[in-house]
């Protein structure tokens, strides 16, 4: 309840939470224990970290993936990579797909060489369980890294674009604009760029009105150019904003 006169008081609630009927009272009832923490008992706040760590240690799965998070990327706390990366392990170990999502984008950062290497392997099993940004992430890697297999990239693109992600469509259409893994090809770019734009993509926005007033290979269309750039602005993009009056400066509007 949101009346104060209804909650449990402290010592209450952790009784809940230490009791055998934990899994019962906040499992069988979908509740998330990390929800149920966020509001102040007598005057006194518990901290995110706090709810997270406590649901996390008493199994509650979503909770482990973001406490590992925190102490990963230090969100609100002092960065320990090693204490999350075991929250994150025993949630990937229950079967979470984002903590094994997460457990190869630590990696992916790691300075060590080996874990870079390493990382491949846990976005492929999250990208071949349906983790969209893990389909991004690998494929990208896959461009990018130094083990390079663009045939496989551009798989694991293609089945993210099919479930309608717009940030696989504006990744596979700069690797036409760039020429990445694939031949060069600004009208195949337009084409990921538009899709992207269709379902908001700030970015892709703003590549399409690039590529309409500057970009050599196709002809110019500032109208075309104009319209992507408002609506990028409209999104808050400053770039498009400053193209938007560079171009009006050099009379192409």
């Amino acid at each position: 309840s949101r009346d104060p006169n209804e909650r449990p008081d402290f010592k209450e609630i952790f009784h809940i939470i230490y009791s055998n009927n934990f899994m019962m009272a906040f499992e069988m009832d979908k509740i998330e224990l990390s929800s149920y923490f966020k509001f102040e008992i007598k005057g006194m706040k518990l901290s995110d970290k706090l709810c997270l760590k406590t649901a996390a240690d008493c199994g509650n799965i979503h909770s482990m993936v973001e406490y590992g998070n925190m102490l990963c990327f230090g969100i609100k706390c002092k960065k320990n990579t090693k204490e999350g990366m075991n929250y994150l392990r025993k949630a990937a170990n229950l079967g979470s797909i984002d903590a094994t999502y997460f457990i190869g984008i630590v990696l992916r950062d790691s300075e060590n060489s080996n874990d870079q290497r390493r990382a491949n392997h846990y976005l492929k099993i999250a990208a071949d369980n349906g983790h969209e940004k893990a389909m991004i992430d690998y494929a990208t890697n896959l461009i990018l890294g130094k083990n390079k297999d663009y045939y496989e990239a551009k798989k694991y693109y293609e089945m993210a674009i099919k479930l309608g992600d717009d940030e696989a469509m504006y990744a596979y259409g700069k690797n036409f604009e760039q020429g990445r893994g694939v031949k060069k090809d600004i009208e195949k770019a337009l084409f990921y760029f538009e899709m992207a734009a269709d379902k908001g993509n700030v970015n892709a926005m703003y590549e399409i009105a690039y590529i309409y007033s500057n970009v050599n290979e196709i002809q110019h269309d500032y109208k075309k150019a104009e319209k992507y750039y408002k609506l990028a602005a409209y999104l808050g993009d400053s770039d498009s904003m400053l193209n938007l009056g560079i171009m009006l400066k050099d009379g192409r509007l």
